[in-house]
């Protein structure tokens, strides 16, 4: 017989069978109802509806009703607030977003898997997401996240966590709503949407613009122009954070039917520090990102099991502009045209550097590489209730990925610098020099990557079951086969127990791990990192326990303890010749605590308070891992002030990061900073508001790799006033 929690609990999720029982008073089951009948459900920890505080995951959710709050303007504003999670900065790739979680991070971040309405958002080569991708927030419904590992459901680099990002329906939207935001360095936004219904199907739409010039006080003393003794655009030229945005989905649904068109569009896009580390005013990146996607719900059941379909499209084409070195840089060159490679025997010794050929790039170093790739996918799920106490799932999918890249550069194979010391033009006083024409390499051995075609499919089974009052068992284990590597199993094992009205308890056991990206596999002329066919899959195994207690209606209390150890981590080694090549190098073991705490002590006000302490070490040496926050807490407040004003400040501190072992710079400082917002409702369909971040002006700063001596500084202090609109149906 079922108790009175899981009577509530079937209610919520509408997939548990409820047998009446009275067991508990009246009174326990009204507090039951007012506890958790308006709890946020929750998909990404079974691939099924699931109440939060019933979910077999260390999970938090994000609303869009926070992410106003907070005067948030993108995803990763809207990430801080989640405990074990911190958002930092790519130390090899153009300032791009690293979600760290539980110590877990590297430079392109493949370890932690984004989707949006639950498709994998990844750029093949890279094996992360898009590259400069910043995500506005107008559309966005929920943000779910959950921290450990998730292949048992999700399939590859569900390694370190998930976030999904779910967007806003017909229903949500539910009229129109338009909005428009300016404010410091010169960031203009604007958005409108549309939910109706038409026929039958509900319709959405949505428009979103965001363009800013970036910080141009983002400056750094030196960058590694400066180490090679070449010229420098630092200190004098920011690093370049410009974006230009332009995101539209389109969707339209019915009880049988979901169907999407999501465009996301990136213009000149600023290189960050550079991609050589070396600040690049004039490169830029262009991307075009398209998604098709297309949801069936069979009509009936079939023996009883009720039959769903899934099938995706996405195409993305990313042209890139770089400036590696300025003009009249003079530097050595391999034999390969390559920067710092192996020289040729022909090559004289130079005091200083020994047998070297300086080549003089008169107008700059540059590259201007490509790709466009097309993924398709195809899913079939199925879920049996009819047994008593089980919720069965089981999932068969295929995917495709391909690969194909242009590229055009004056430097490395193929181009005139791989003729210097050889049968090029006699130096000038020892020194070769290099036109700042490009030499087109696509289609020949000496582009960066050579045309890829990954094939993947997968079989996973999934059980949730009730086995006793107040317990239930969710086991599950996927199977996937990759064309390159093969096969990998992933089990998962998650057993929830309702210990009282206002405590549930979780103890959870998982594997996961992240596939190799193109980039790490099949790299090639590039005269920093190379690829490795041999490179074998990341894998993590993590225990968790788990806890949520509700004492009253106006406090919420989440505290989970963690232990996991990953192996085969990769990472760029040295190899003969010059380069660094990816390797199965390092094993990494963490372990840690979070916590989450909500309180509203009366109507008007809502206290907040995230932490989180980690500890992950290498294996091998038992030297921490470098950069990773230590220590991170979070605290916000939610006051509202009259029905039509409301405050919301919110501080998050990050500390105790690491050094790199041989890195010999001091400790990465410590940070806290401090935003605000304050929001004005006039009438029913008009609203004003004004955000402050990084209030004080902190000279908050996140680890680079040493080519940056003092490290990425974070934007100044900024101001910005939006106006927004709404008429409900």
């Amino acid at each position: 017989m079922f108790s009175h929690k899981q009577k509530i609990s079937a209610i919520l999720c509408l997939l548990i069978t409820a047998q009446s029982q009275a067991q508990s008073s009246a009174a326990q089951e009204e507090d039951l109802l007012q506890l958790y009948g308006s709890e946020e459900m929750i998909s990404i920890a079974t691939g099924t509806q699931k109440p939060i505080h019933l979910a077999p995951a260390v999970a938090s959710i994000v609303t869009a009703a926070d992410i106003k709050a907070m005067g948030a303007t993108s995803l990763d504003e809207a990430l801080e607030m989640i405990p074990g999670l911190h958002v930092s900065i790519s130390n090899i790739n153009r300032l791009n977003s690293v979600y760290s979680i539980r110590g877990i991070h590297t430079g392109n971040n493949a370890q932690v898997l984004l989707t949006i309405n639950g498709i994998p958002l990844k750029d093949a080569y890279s094996g992360s997401r898009l590259s400069t991708f910043r995500l506005p927030v107008a559309n966005i419904s929920r943000i779910e996240v959950i921290r450990g590992p998730g292949s048992a459901v999700h399939g590859a680099d569900a390694f370190a966590g998930v976030i999904n990002v779910i967007t806003k329906d017909a229903d949500e939207i539910n009229g129109v709503a338009a909005g428009v935001r300016a404010g410091s360095f010169d960031t203009q936004e604007s958005w409108a949407q549309y939910g109706g219904h038409v026929d039958g199907w509900g319709v959405s739409l949505s428009l979103e613009h965001a363009i800013s010039a970036g910080d141009r006080g983002r400056k750094v003393e030196s960058d590694f122009a400066t180490v090679l003794g070449a010229p420098s655009f630092a200190p004098a030229v920011p690093m370049q954070s410009r974006y230009n945005i332009l995101n539209s989905r389109i969707g339209v649904a019915n009880d049988r039917w979901d169907i999407s068109l999501w465009s996301w569009l990136q213009r000149d896009a600023g290189t960050g520090p550079g991609a050589a580390q070396a600040i690049d005013p004039v490169g830029g990146t262009d991307i075009d990102y398209l998604q098709f996607d297309a949801n069936y719900r069979f009509p009936e059941k079939v023996s009883g099991w009720e039959l769903g379909s899934r099938l995706n499209f996405q195409y993305e084409n990313e042209k890139i502009r770089y400036m590696l070195l300025a003009p009249g840089s003079v530097v050595p060159v391999g034999d390969d045209g390559n920067i710092g490679t192996t020289p040729n025997s022909g090559c004289p010794v130079v005091v200083g550097l020994g047998q070297a050929c300086l080549a003089s790039f008169t107008e700059g170093l540059f590259g201007n590489p490509g790709e466009r790739i097309n993924n398709s996918s195809f899913e079939i799920s199925a879920l049996y209730d009819e047994q008593r106490n089980h919720l069965i799932r089981l999932s068969l999918g295929f995917s495709q990925q391909r690969l194909s890249a242009f590229e055009a550069k004056n430097f490395g194979p193929g181009t005139p610098a791989a003729l210097v010391g050889e049968t090029a033009a006699d130096p000038t006083f020892g020194i070769w020099f290099i036109p700042g024409a490009l030499t087109d390499v696509t289609g020949t051995p000496d582009v960066f990557i050579a045309d890829q075609k990954r094939n993947a499919w997968y079989l996973a089974f999934q059980d949730e079951w009730q086995f006793a009052p107040d317990w239930e068992l969710t086991g599950g284990l996927r199977y996937d086969h990759y064309s390159e590597f093969g096969a990998t199993v992933n089990p998962r094992l998650a057993l929830v127990w309702a210990m009282d009205y206002n405590l549930t308890s979780k103890l959870l056991l998982g594997s996961a791990f992240r596939a190799p990206s193109f980039g790490e596999e099949f790299s090639q002329n590039n005269p920093v990192l190379l690829g490795n066919s041999q490179v074998k899959p990341e894998t993590i195994n993590t225990a968790e326990v788990a806890f949520d207690y509700r004492p009253n209606f106006d406090l919420q209390d989440l505290f989970n303890i963690y232990y996991y150890e990953a192996k085969d981590l990769i990472e760029y080694g040295p190899v003969a010749g010059g380069g660094n090549q990816a390797q199965n190098l390092n094993s990494q073991k963490g372990y840690g605590i979070e916590m989450e705490s909500r309180w509203r002590p009366s109507d008007p006000l809502l206290f907040s308070v995230a932490f989180a302490w980690q500890h992950s070490e290498d294996m091998r040496t038992g030297e921490p891992i470098a950069d990773a926050p230590g220590r991170q807490l979070s605290l916000s407040l939610l006051w509202k002030l009259k029905p039509s004003w409301s405050v919301y400040g919110n501080a998050n501190w990050v500390a105790d990061r690491e050094r790199a072992v041989g890195d010999s710079r001091s400790q990465i400082g410590d940070y806290t900073i401090v935003n605000a917002t304050l929001r004005r409702s006039l009438g029913q369909h008009w609203e004003l508001a004004a955000s402050l971040r990084n209030l004080f002006d902190e000279d908050a700063r996140e680890p680079s790799n040493g080519k940056i001596a003092n490290d990425y500084p974070l934007e100044g202090r900024s101001l910005y006033a939006e106006i927004r609109y709404n008429l409900a149906n």
